[in-house]
């Protein structure tokens, strides 16, 4: 498949401005909370950079292909708080752990 460079930078430049909001975003949000032991701010943002890629992917991806775009948004507008909350504060409880 040929990929079309100039197409490309367009698209990253009109772009840019929400990468960097949503940079900004995970900056504070991340400055905000007790990182554990290991966890730097850039690997923090390296994580959320790439959940919100695959999340994204996951929306234009056939599995949701029989939905309308107004269904898509209002199930990504639904289901991002659930996946920040994980995101952060996982989906295991420590104290019982796994057996």
């Amino acid at each position: 498949m040929r990929r079309n460079a100039g197409l490309e930078s367009e698209i990253r430049q009109i772009h840019k401005p929400l990468t960097e909001m949503n940079e900004t975003l995970y900056r504070n949000t991340i400055r905000s909370l007790k990182l554990r032991p290991g966890v730097t701010e850039e690997k923090a943002l390296l994580y959320f950079s790439q959940i919100q890629q695959m999340f994204n992917g996951y929306f234009s991806s056939p599995a949701l292909q029989r939905m309308s775009l107004d269904e898509k948004i209002e199930k990504h507008e639904k289901d991002v708080p659930m996946l920040l909350h994980f995101m952060l504060f996982g989906i295991a409880d420590e104290e019982n752990g796994a057996d």
